[in-house]
């Protein structure tokens, strides 16, 4: 589901995101500022055509029943040419048989 969103942001398609992020979700961007799933979906909309690529690496993640904990990092490319990397840590839960995230944080690299 982290490579699914990086997809996302490639894509510029907020679909396949809607399910996997959770209505109560909260994320915190790597300037600090707070933003909940409408803007989530809505940075995704923004992002049409303008990743190159964004590759998902150095993942871990601890499963604590119906909780999760992944963190790891993120690289890409913009379609200008320049570059970017990110840690992060996200917070998943199990809720009805399927995994949402509730909780992002990033953090420039």
């Amino acid at each position: 589901m982290e490579r699914a969103w990086a997809t996302c942001f490639v894509i510029g398609e907020p679909d396949p995101a809607k399910d996997f992020i959770a209505d109560d979700f909260v994320g915190i961007t790597s300037k600090g500022a707070r933003y909940e799933k409408p803007r989530a979906l809505q940075d995704i909309v923004d992002s049409k055509g303008k990743y190159q690529s964004m590759v998902v690496g150095d993942v871990t993640v601890r499963v604590y029943r119906d909780a999760a904990v992944a963190r790891g990092t993120d690289t890409w490319e913009m379609t200008d040419g320049s570059k970017g990397a990110a840690l992060w840590t996200d917070t998943w839960i199990r809720r009805n048989g399927k995994w949402q995230i509730v909780a992002a944080q990033d953090t420039p690299k």
